[in-house]
């Protein structure tokens, strides 16, 4: 997978663009930075103006942090606070809090201020507090010894289907932060804008924004669209064939969809299948790009998959083969591909970002390879 830092870049200064001056930036790298690589993608994250970089567990943070990263860290909610409360004091990760218990815990393990942020669940029913409670869990967090709130966040359900639940949900976050208010706790900043809602309600933007795909360039514009000038990170994902062979018409071609050869067929095998990331629902239906000719994929195995290489000429194996991205002028693109998979273009990258190594690349020229298999 080639990883373009200067699209990242590009990107993240496009949202800076959106969101406006003085708004806080939390720069959401969850998933081992969606299938990214985690390692090298926040470097440049916190070089190209990053307040904040959120992670989804503790593992993904203590990495960060042992690999030299001095930026602020946010840890999602996915830990038991007992659990870990003394590993996030010692490497000065902030924690989501969303109950007294969870707070007077981090107060004990802390050995001074220790900056925490507070989670408001208005409606996707999953981790934060209630909008009622909101106040009170505030107030009792700040009361306690070494803690103080640095944020206020919350995470919208449905932020692309139901406009009105959306808009409630925002309602129900602003009466919280109302009443949290009143009851003495300010924070740094407020923030309830995940990418969908930076892309469409600029109104909800607030002082802080979280966004995740829109970093990486998934981006599908609404209607009507905040306009934001995106490109995938991910540009490519390559392969090279390992064999080539003839087969004679009528020969059976894989083990699973009993193709048949409908005429001389020339198969070139890559080592590249489902284990890989590739889905099986692309099998026939995808292409890869051979000698800037598309060429259909026959059949996807394990650790293999089969392209059907008869018209172009001369393929023999070490030919490069581009799942998605560009070669010689021709290109696929990772829409394409994900269409051809029946997934999301984040699907496809997450799924292959797992186990195939990444090469980075910055100003045209390649500048790392990152690690695989590390989330």
């Amino acid at each position: 997978m080639e990883v373009d830092l200067d699209r990242l870049v590009h990107n993240i200064e496009e949202v800076r663009r959106v969101i406006g001056p003085g708004k806080k930036l939390i720069a959401v790298a969850k998933g081992d930075a969606y299938g990214h690589g985690l390692l090298e993608v926040v470097p440049t994250m916190v070089d190209a103006g990053a307040d904040v970089i959120a992670v989804g567990n503790l593992n993904q943070a203590v990495r960060l942090r042992n690999s030299g990263c001095r930026a602020k860290i946010l840890l999602f909610g996915s830990c038991l606070p007992q659990d870990v409360a003394e590993t996030v004091v010692e490497y000065e990760i902030i924690p989501t809090l969303w109950d007294e218990a969870g707070a007077r815990v981090y107060s004990k393990a802390a050995r001074g201020p220790l900056e925490v942020y507070l989670k408001v669940d208005t409606g996707l029913n999953r981790l934060g507090v209630l909008p009622g409670e909101a106040a009170k869990v505030a107030k009792a967090i700040e009361d306690l010894p070494n803690l103080y709130i640095g944020c206020i966040y919350t995470h919208f359900g449905d932020t692309t289907k139901d406009e009105d639940f959306l808009v409630e949900q925002f309602s129900r976050f602003d009466a919280a932060i109302k009443t949290i208010r009143a009851a003495g706790v300010e924070a740094s900043f407020i923030a309830a804008a995940s990418s969908p809602v930076v892309s469409t309600h600029p109104e909800m933007l607030l002082t802080g924004v979280d966004p995740g795909r829109l970093l990486y360039g998934f981006y599908h514009p609404p209607d009507p669209p905040v306009s934001l000038d995106l490109m995938p990170v991910a540009r490519a994902v390559k392969s090279r064939f390992i064999q080539t062979k003839w087969v004679e018409v009528g020969h059976r071609i894989g083990g699973y969809g009993g193709f048949y050869a409908p005429r001389r067929t020339l198969v070139g095998v890559l080592p590249f299948g489902w284990v890989d990331g590739l889905f099986l629902s692309a099998g026939s239906r995808a292409s890869v790009l051979v000698r800037s000719r598309r060429c259909p994929m026959i059949e996807i195995h394990l650790e293999h998959c089969l392209i059907d290489l008869t018209e172009v000429d001369g393929a023999e194996a070490g030919d490069e083969a581009v799942l998605f991205g560009e070669q010689g002028g021709a290109v696929i693109t990772l829409g394409e591909h994900a269409s051809w998979a029946g997934v999301s273009e984040l699907e496809v990258v997450m799924q292959l970002g797992r186990t195939i190594p990444h090469v980075y690349f910055k100003e045209g020229w390649p500048v790392s390879v990152g690690e695989v298999g590390t989330e």
